[in-house]
């Protein structure tokens, strides 16, 4: 998704405070539909820092927008999935952002 994209998906979603970051968040787990992403690998695909994306994916969740998931035998380390709602939205406005471009 484009930077332009990206900045419609922030503005449209701007009542859960959806940042850049966040929108591109869920960009990412939307393209990656077969695996969950761990968290260290989602921060080093986006070029962030591992504090800032679990800012970042806390925000999100507690919008319902993905949801943690632990990984077993060991509580330290976790991977993030969008839920339903955060498919929705990423559809939605994807669909809108691709007919405005057309």
């Amino acid at each position: 998704m484009t930077m332009k994209a990206l900045l419609r998906l922030a503005r449209r979603y701007d009542t859960c405070l959806l940042s850049i970051r966040q929108a591109a968040v869920i960009d990412t787990l939307a393209h990656q539909r077969s695996r969950n992403w761990r968290h260290a690998e989602l921060a080093e695909h986006l070029c962030i820092t591992k504090g800032v994306l679990t800012r970042s994916c806390q925000r999100l969740a507690a919008v319902d927008l993905i949801k943690r998931i632990k990984i077993k035998g060991d509580g330290r380390l976790c991977e993030w999935a969008l839920t339903d709602a955060g498919r929705a939205m990423h559809r939605e406005c994807f669909v809108e952002t691709a007919e405005i471009a057309a």
